[in-house]
């Protein structure tokens, strides 16, 4: 093993410990649980899936993949049965996506947590940076 190899070695370690590092780091502030996010296409009657809970949640198109639309409630079920009505989520053409907020997370995680999405994302819906347009 060469000089080369060793430090090759010690390159990956600190490369690791600092990836795991920047997770930590994310998921601190988050205001929803690690994880994948609950999918559906059901938003309105008593088969609907959607809690009447804080939360994040994301517009996907169905057939790209491609996140169009990202926000923050402080009701999932309601703001998604809002979009739809106001024509801003098209059903046939857009699933949604949304994950309940934890129970000690408050309005300004939310936000925080909504501005990361957004700034990972980059959704053509969003005219903000998210926040509320306060951030």
């Amino acid at each position: 093993m060469g000089l080369f190899d060793v430090l090759s070695g010690i390159a990956n370690f600190v490369s690791d410990a600092a990836e795991q590092e920047r997770s930590k780091q994310a998921q601190k502030g988050s205001a929803i649980p690690s994880g994948r996010m609950k999918s559906t296409d059901k938003i309105k009657g008593s088969n609907s899936p959607i809690p009447d809970k804080p939360g994040v949640y994301r517009h996907k198109n169905k057939e790209t993949g491609e996140v169009d639309y990202v926000g923050q409630t402080n009701n999932l079920r309601k703001r998604q049965q809002e979009h739809a009505r106001e024509g801003k989520r098209d059903t046939n053409t857009q699933y949604v996506q949304y994950s309940e907020a934890k129970p000690a997370a408050n309005k300004d995680d939310l936000c925080n947590t909504e501005v990361r999405h957004i700034s990972r994302h980059k959704p053509t819906g969003n005219t903000t940076k998210g926040g509320n347009g306060r951030r």
